[in-house]
């Protein structure tokens, strides 16, 4: 005897999709931090006020490899900035950089997103965000 099963009429039928690889480098910390220190805070007199602004990045790669150039996005204070880190990072150690944000006439913390895009390692691999 055959059966054979029909599934209703507007049922869908997915197949899942390959998941792309995931990044070889992870982010630990993100944060975007802006101050503005008035003429009275900063002790200067007679000079404008004094934006002091960090982008602050940490992240681990968990590749077998060491990378030496992690390439990523970092989003705060609604502007987008691309960051390309080069040196040899080993792996399993935390790397924390503090960098200059772009300037953005934001003088309040934002939250920071990062994302990373590209990693090239020791052993001449690399590996690309939607690759596999």
């Amino acid at each position: 005897m055959v059966r054979s099963v029909i599934a209703p009429l507007g049922a869908v039928l997915l197949a899942a999709a390959p998941a792309a690889a995931p990044a070889p480098v992870g982010i630990v910390a993100c944060a975007y931090t802006s101050t503005l220190l008035t003429n009275a805070e900063s002790g200067l007199v007679r000079t404008p006020p004094l934006t002091i602004s960090n982008l602050h990045l940490a992240f681990v790669d968990h590749a077998p490899s060491a990378a030496t150039d992690v390439r990523l996005t970092a989003r705060y204070a609604r502007v987008s900035q691309t960051l390309d880190l080069r040196g040899r990072f080993s792996t399993g150690v935390e790397i924390e950089r503090n960098l200059a944000p772009l300037e953005t006439g934001t003088y309040v913390d934002a939250p920071a997103t990062c994302k990373v895009d590209a990693v090239t390692f020791a052993d001449g691999s690399s590996w690309r965000s939607g690759s596999e």
